[in-house]
């Protein structure tokens, strides 16, 4: 290096890493890249040769003001541009649902619309002349739709969650599932968890969708929101959000989501858990009867929310509770009195696990890992791998975690270049041959269930008749001895299985299910024990009439 080079701090234009400047004829100083340093001329400052701290404070406000220029947006610049990439992601989502799962066009305007409802919330935090452009690339309807009419209303959301507050990247997830539920498209919650978990649907490596540019400009305290979201997602978070929003768009500008799609979403749960048709009536009128409405409640309507508002987690309660009912999951035989009772079949609950087994194999790929169970593999689960499946682990984490990214900018550039060419790694191999397609893929799983729930009926049995005329003390009769499950670890193997397949076709965690069912019987016991006043009140009132009629008759008499 030549005498006349001065070292400095990092120059940090354009991710420059140089730290050597010249001084030019104009009195300004360049680093080796033809970066000039700051707006300040190089100048004789007799004061700092004899203060020890000149140099660290002149280097500090250098470095300062090259990260505050060129490295990353500030201020409403920086959250508008969050917002652009929150914007990207959300494209990302809801190209996936309508092109790989096949979900109307609608949905796209309606996600939008509701996107724009949450952007006019944050316009003070917008930068002034992007404010107009957000609002009219993402928005379907008129500004006049979407202003707060009512000054009055509160600034918070359902969850205590500020309506200004800065939008998480699940809530993106919130969003699709809300403009789905609009359009009473019959998808619940369980398939949002699943996509993401899968990594079918943008979530867990948002940051891979975004240009390397708006990467680089967004300031590192949004990075944990929209590009790295923190662990694995969770049912609890995922129904908070979705439980948030509903709240917030009801208080703040009026709307009321619908009611889930029920006739479709039982008539779905009836292939995919393959229980017999008689469940369909009962939990209709079941619904009827704990009024049951499978919307999401007003904000006004709730003191303190409960895993029971959550319009999913009442319908397959009710599915639970009508099979607990009519097929017990205990090995107590009981008798209907007449024929054609609901509780007339008889369910052998290992020959139903046996057939959900069978059909898991018949759906999947021999082998293969899927992106949720690759995620949560520890250290002690590397030795019980196969060979594809360690081959599957690497190709995901080089897809995942290796950054092959090369800057020409970059002091480095040329290294890495070579590195990469030396060592060419290539993109990720699929291993595991599988040649369906997707349209193939989803009619051999529809062709598998159907299979499933005929094969499984043919082996269902029937229980024995017992009139009443003919029937002794001790018989148990459908809905006797009914056992409640507080705990998950109060449940028995048979209705494990049974609760867990539930549970991941609703979204709820294991936890989730066993309470939200509790509650549910904890109201019909509620609904039971009002009847059973009610009777003996129209009891007592008969008796009260027929003695005043006999009084009556006798006075006259």
């Amino acid at each position: 290096m030549s005498s006349h080079w001065i070292k400095g701090p990092v120059c940090g234009i354009e991710n420059c890493r140089s730290r050597h400047y010249e001084e030019e004829a104009d009195g300004y100083q360049y680093c080796q890249n033809g970066h000039r340093r700051g707006n300040v001329l190089a100048t004789e400052r007799e004061e700092d040769d004899f203060n020890p701290h000149a140099k660290w404070q002149s280097a500090k406000s250098d470095v300062d003001e090259a990260e505050k220029q060129y490295q990353y947006y500030t201020g409403r610049d920086a959250f508008t541009l969050y917002l652009q990439c929150y914007q990207v992601i959300l494209r990302h989502q809801i190209w996936f649902l309508i092109h790989e799962k096949g979900l109307p066009a609608e949905l796209e305007s309606v996600i939008f619309d509701l996107w724009a409802l949450r952007v006019m919330n944050l316009k003070d935090r917008v930068a002034d002349d992007r404010e107009e452009t957000l609002s009219q690339m993402f928005s379907s309807g008129s500004e006049e739709d979407t202003e707060d009419s009512d000054d009055n209303r509160s600034k918070y959301m359902g969850s205590g969650r500020k309506a200004k507050d800065t939008p998480k990247l699940i809530d993106t997830l919130a969003l699709c599932y809300l403009g789905a539920l609009t359009l009473r498209i019959p998808i619940t919650t369980g398939d949002v968890y699943e996509w993401t978990t899968n990594g079918d649907m943008v979530y867990a490596r948002a940051k891979d969708c975004l240009p390397l540019a708006m990467k680089e400009r967004l300031p590192p305290i949004y990075k944990p929101n929209v590009l790295e979201p923190p662990g694995l997602l969770r049912q609890k978070r995922l129904h908070g959000a979705i439980m948030d929003l509903a709240l917030s768009y009801e208080h703040h500008h009026g709307i009321l989501f619908p009611a889930l799609n029920h006739p479709l979403l039982l008539f779905r749960y009836m292939k995919e858990l393959a229980f017999p048709l008689e469940i369909y009536g009962a939990v209709a009128k079941l619904a009827k009867l704990l009024i049951y409405t499978f919307a999401y409640p007003k904000k006004a309507a709730v003191k303190r929310l409960r895993v029971i508002d959550i319009p999913d987690a009442q319908l397959i309660s009710l599915i639970i509770v009508c099979i607990k009912l009519f097929y017990p999951f205990d090995r107590i035989q009981r008798h209907p009195s007449i024929d054609g009772e609901p509780a007339g079949a008889n369910i052998d609950w290992e020959a139903w696990e046996k057939s959900t087994s069978t059909l898991k194999k018949s759906i999947g790929i021999p082998g293969q890992l899927k992106n949720r169970e690759v995620m949560e593999l520890q250290e002690k689960d590397i030795f019980s791998l196969s060979g594809d499946q360690m081959d599957q682990y690497l190709d995901w984490y080089q897809k995942n975690w290796v950054d092959e990214t090369i800057r020409e900018q970059d002091k480095d550039s040329n290294f890495r270049k070579e590195l990469f060419n030396q060592f060419p790694i290539g993109p990720p191999a699929h291993r595991l041959d599988d040649s369906r397609t997707p349209d193939a893929d989803a009619a051999h799983v529809q062709i598998a269930r159907t299979k499933r729930v005929e094969d499984f009926h043919q082996k269902m049995g029937v229980n024995k008749v017992v009139a009443e005329k003919n029937a002794i003390n001790d018989i148990k009769r459908p809905g006797s001895q009914y056992k409640h499950y507080r705990h998950e670890s109060e449940l028995p193997d048979s209705a494990r299985a049974f609760y867990e397949e539930a549970a991941k076709a609703s979204g709820l965690s294991m936890k989730m299910l066993v309470n939200t069912v509790f509650l549910t019987e904890r109201r019909v016991h509620k609904w039971g024990e009002s009847q059973r006043r009610w009777e003996r009140m129209q009891t007592a009132e008969g008796e009260n009439a027929g003695r005043g009629n006999y009084q009556r008759q006798s006075t006259s008499g």
